[in-house]
């Protein structure tokens, strides 16, 4: 089993904000699914990207960025969002951090 929690991330489509100004503008919405150890779901964080920045659901979400915010960036730039994968954000080894779930 992993040495730490693992995260999945899910697009859930374009979500309606509103900037700074007041003004509508459109982001994209994630799941960021945390794992415990024994692989159950822990926790689901949300993570709003927009031009405006990044926003998350977290403790951390005041923060100038969150280990969920991460998550997002690591899947969109390994290009396994929606996929059947899982990241293990402690594991110091960069080669075992990804690991697929398919049987």
């Amino acid at each position: 089993m992993a040495k730490g929690d693992t995260y999945s991330v899910h697009y859930l489509g374009k979500k309606l904000l509103d900037d700074f100004r007041g003004d509508r503008i459109h982001g994209d919405e994630y799941a960021v699914t945390k794992f415990d150890k024994m692989g159950g779901e822990a926790d689901v964080y949300r993570v709003v990207r927009s031009t405006f920045g990044e926003e998350c659901t977290c403790k951390a979400a005041n923060r100038h960025t969150c280990r969920h915010r991460e998550m997002v960036n690591v899947f969109l730039k390994a290009e396994r969002v929606n996929g059947n994968w899982r990241y293990n954000y402690d594991e110091k080894v960069e080669a075992n951090r990804w690991r697929s779930t398919r049987s």
